[in-house]
């Protein structure tokens, strides 16, 4: 009868000692202030990504917003002083983007379909511009008019 007291002695400490272990590591991580990853993939009920928070190949931090079939859809990145904010259609096409550059320009620009023509307005200091591109990518018209 001492034996299997003894092991159920054990059996309770090695328990009781690994619930406080458990608790040790969730204190210690809910108590500490950062979270190290490389990436954070957001998936939905089905297992499916929906979002990513990661690092691009050349090392700037990006936020992925994907569709349903795992395409990205909205792309938030920084890298170099540079900012940009990037939609794209179902096919993958960059359509519009906001820019922020690191030279201290910026834009907005609507692309057509397959990036194809595209309408920039950008703007550095007191400078201002509107250009239209045709799908050639060759300045069709602009404004302020080009200086004769």
């Amino acid at each position: 009868m001492d034996g299997k007291f003894n092991r159920l002695y054990w059996l309770i400490g090695g328990l009781t000692a690994l619930v406080l272990l458990q608790f040790c590591f969730v204190i210690y991580w809910l108590t500490n202030d950062q979270l190290r990853v490389k990436a954070l993939h957001l998936v939905d009920d089905g297992g499916t990504p929906r979002g990513q928070l990661q690092l691009s190949a050349g090392g700037a931090p990006e936020l992925l917003m994907l569709d349903e079939s795992g395409e990205a859809r909205i792309k938030l990145t920084y890298a170099n002083g540079d900012a940009g904010l990037y939609l794209f259609d179902e096919q993958g096409t960059h359509r519009i983007g906001i820019a922020q550059f690191a030279h201290g320009g910026g834009g907005v620009a609507l692309h057509g379909k397959n990036a194809r023509g595209a309408l920039v307005l950008y703007l550095k200091n007191d400078n201002a511009s509107l250009r239209v591109f045709d799908t050639e990518g060759q300045v069709v018209d602009r404004f302020p008019a080009k200086a004769e």
